[in-house]
């Protein structure tokens, strides 16, 4: 195979693995949304079984898809295992107070 191919080939694997990180991530962002993530969150920092326990699932598995947004930015992952909601996060909560101008 050339380098040429080589390139290309690896090129191709890097934008494929792109678009499923994006995939990922809306379907990340829409569990969450759904769960009324950021609606818990507005309370302060918890854990993920806390979290779980409010909304009606199962730890593990929403503590992995918690640290998958804390990874991503959208949440924060306190030193003692606890998710806090980024400012970003405000836009997602199921009850948005207007602005004050």
């Amino acid at each position: 195979m050339s380098d040429d191919a080589t390139s290309d080939t690896s090129a191709a694997g890097w934008r494929l693995a792109r678009l499923i990180d994006g995939f990922m991530m809306t379907q990340m962002l829409y569990v969450a949304a759904k769960l009324n993530i950021a609606d818990v969150l507005s309370a302060g920092p918890r854990s993920g079984a806390d979290i779980a326990a409010k909304v009606g699932a199962q730890s593990q598995p929403l503590t992995r898809l918690l640290r998958g947004l804390a990874a991503e930015g959208v949440l924060d992952e306190t030193g003692d295992g606890r998710f806090a909601a980024r400012r970003r996060a405000s836009g997602w909560r199921s009850v948005r107070t207007r602005p004050r101008r």
